[in-house]
């Protein structure tokens, strides 16, 4: 038995065991993100028996624009997380950390089996009847020695045409399969490559699968396309032979998910590409190790919420909707008068008029019904009742309700996205304007007009500014 340790300057220090394996033990699959899902469901299909770890490293995404000292560190720890966790093989699941480090892994390593990624150019070289191939893969691919290698060994005969299809691999993890701009990205790489005669195209990078219905598509039959993820399953297949490591065929293979980003939106995409539906789990990056996030279930909307601006025409359960305004209702208040009130707005003449006062902000109306919140001075002080409230009404008692009126919009907004639905705080109107659409007295306060509904996209995450740049402690 060997024990592998994190190096002197983590503290403390840990060792992790790689004792005798078992069959019963899972295979880990590690990758960038969810591009080596398309290897998952390769080995899922071929061995459905097997338990599998997989592990997509979002926090880092993309790799190919990445050094290769810095992905044979991300990959080191990466095994080290799977030793852990009891893995008897590892797939190294991504073309462009194969490239950088499976040789160092395994000498690294020597007790663990690995299977890392290889661009498929020897079948390609023997399938070609032209005699060219074009190959999509990452900048860091192309310059790895593995590929080099392959291209020298099998190769020698063939004109190989290359394209790194710069930004598809983000849309791939948007799960934009087959959108205007994933087809441009997709039609500038392979055009070039069926002009000079390429017939057969190479899937470098285990994210570029998933948009083989697309690259078929726009290749009219011009061109095969070869996917390397079931030979990966089928070497993956020998070497658990070889070893006496197959899981027992009586059995049904568990699953476990794990993303160094946000779980839900993983979770989403794992179903779009595969089919699975599995809630992944969170791990962080920290001092240059990955552990695993406790479950923290008031943080997990804080985290996953966006503003949505395209909305699908699913109709908004009466319950779901009946628990959104209800965690509004619950928010805390001065003095505990809950100087608020909210109108559901469900009429289309009524949510188009909305719109048009919200400085014509169209896409509203992709959104089955509007919540307008409402702050109500009078809650607090009677006497403010039949007083004009607008923008430039220099009240205190209104400007404490406002902001009573926004603690409950934002419990309102965070419990929408607990229950999938999708919200985005419109506030660009006028007070005089916007009353009379939905009868209210001019003693009234609109503060926000909010699309509600099941959302049609998933925006990239917006970066936060860090704790030591807006806390300060004991004075400014």
């Amino acid at each position: 038995m060997k024990a592998y340790c994190k190096s002197a300057r983590h503290k403390p220090l840990l060792c992790y065991n790689l004792g005798m394996p078992s069959a019963a033990d899972p295979i880990a699959i590690y990758d960038s993100g969810v591009g080596g899902l398309s290897v998952l469901r390769a080995i899922r299909e071929l061995l459905p028996q097997e338990n599998l770890i997989y592990f997509g490293d979002q926090a880092h995404v993309p790799y190919g624009q990445r050094s290769m000292e810095e992905l044979r560190a991300l990959a080191e720890v990466a095994t080290r997380f799977f030793i852990a966790q009891g893995a008897k093989l590892v797939v190294v699941a991504c073309n462009t950390a194969s490239a950088a480090a499976l040789k160092q892994l395994r000498q690294s390593f020597p007790e663990m089996p690995f299977v890392g990624m290889e661009p498929a150019v020897k079948p390609a070289s023997e399938q070609t009847h032209s005699g060219r191939v074009g190959v999509l893969a990452t900048p860091a691919t192309f310059a790895g020695e593995l590929y080099a290698s392959v291209v020298a060994r099998f190769a020698q005969d063939v004109q190989v045409h290359q394209s790194v299809c710069p930004g598809l691999v983000a849309q791939i993890e948007k799960g934009d399969l087959d959108g205007p701009e994933t087809r441009r990205i997709l039609q500038e790489a392979i055009e070039p490559m069926l002009a000079a005669g390429a017939d057969t195209l190479v899937m470098g990078c285990t994210h570029y699968p998933f948009v083989i219905p697309l690259i078929e598509e726009l290749a009219g039959g011009r061109a095969q396309v070869i996917d390397p993820s079931p030979a990966i399953a089928r070497q993956v297949k020998r070497l658990l032979e070889a070893g006496g490591l197959l899981a027992s065929a009586d059995q049904a293979g568990e699953m476990r998910f794990y993303t160094s980003a946000e779980p839900r939106q993983f979770s989403r995409i794992l179903k779009q590409l595969t089919a699975i539906q599995s809630e992944a789990r969170a791990l962080r990056w920290e001092g240059g190790e990955i552990e695993q996030v406790k479950g923290n279930a008031m943080l997990e909307p804080i985290v996953h919420r966006r503003s949505i601006r395209k909305y699908t025409d699913q109709a908004v359960e009466p319950e779901k909707l009946e628990t959104v305004l209800t965690a509004a209702r619950l928010a805390p208040s001065g003095n505990n008068k809950q100087p608020w009130h909210f109108i559901v707005v469900r009429e289309q003449e009524r949510r188009e008029a909305i719109a048009r006062v919200c400085n014509n902000q169209t896409w509203m109306l992709s959104a089955p019904l509007f919540i307008v919140a409402v702050a109500d001075a009078s809650e607090r002080n009677p006497q403010m009742a039949e007083l004009p409230m607008d923008e430039e009404t220099p009240n205190w008692e209104l400007k404490r309700a406002i902001r009573d009126t926004a603690i409950a919009v934002e419990n309102l907004l965070l419990e929408a996205d607990n229950q999938g639905l999708g919200t985005c705080w419109v506030g660009f109107f006028t007070q005089d304007v916007i009353r009379p659409l939905v009868g209210l007295p001019r003693d009234k306060f609109v503060l926000a007009v909010i699309p509600l509904g099941y959302p049609a996209e998933e925006p990239n995450p917006r970066t936060r500014k860090p704790l030591d740049e807006i806390v300060r402690y004991e004075h400014w």
